[in-house]
């Protein structure tokens, strides 16, 4: 493309991760359909004698869903602009759905989701330190030229051991 620079591959690392763990919580959503009716059983109980009519877990799961993957999606468009906030927000969302998936574990649910759980987490851990780099505020700072980001990248190589 013509008189368009280069995306920092830090930033394209960063992208391509959150896509990855959106497509996990994807998986996740689905299966959480597929066993609403197990996940309902393991968190009633099995008492004979209850008149609970429980909830099923569809609607939580697919609101969730939608919610987190559109503002993550926002987030990542102004990330890809240059904006150093939706670095920040990125990090934050992150961050809580790390402390949401840490719940979940301690909530001892299905096998399947505590996999998907761990994933999440290592994902998201992975995507933390991608986006608390030093050299990451430099990259999308939009008052940064294209020549300032190729330089404060040869300087973050050239710090490395």
């Amino acid at each position: 493309m013509v008189g368009r620079t280069a995306r920092p591959a830090e930033v394209t690392r960063v992208v391509v991760l959150s896509w990855v763990l959106l497509g996990l919580a994807a998986a996740a959503t689905v299966l959480g359909i597929v066993l609403d009716d197990q996940m309902v059983r393991r968190s009633v109980g099995s008492d004979p004698d209850s008149t609970l009519s429980p909830p099923s877990f569809t609607p939580v799961v697919v609101v969730l869903d939608v919610t987190v993957t559109a503002l993550v999606a926002v987030l990542l468009a102004f990330l890809r602009g240059g904006h150093n906030w939706a670095r920040h927000g990125l990090t934050v969302t992150f961050g809580l759905t790390a402390v949401a998936a840490v719940g979940l574990l301690v909530a001892s649910p299905l096998p399947v989701f505590s996999a998907l759980a761990v994933a999440w987490v290592v994902l998201v851990v992975v995507l933390l330190v991608l986006l608390q780099r030093p050299g990451m505020a430099g990259l999308v700072a939009p008052a940064a030229s294209a020549d300032d980001r190729e330089e404060r990248r040869e300087e973050g190589r050239a710090a490395r051991p």
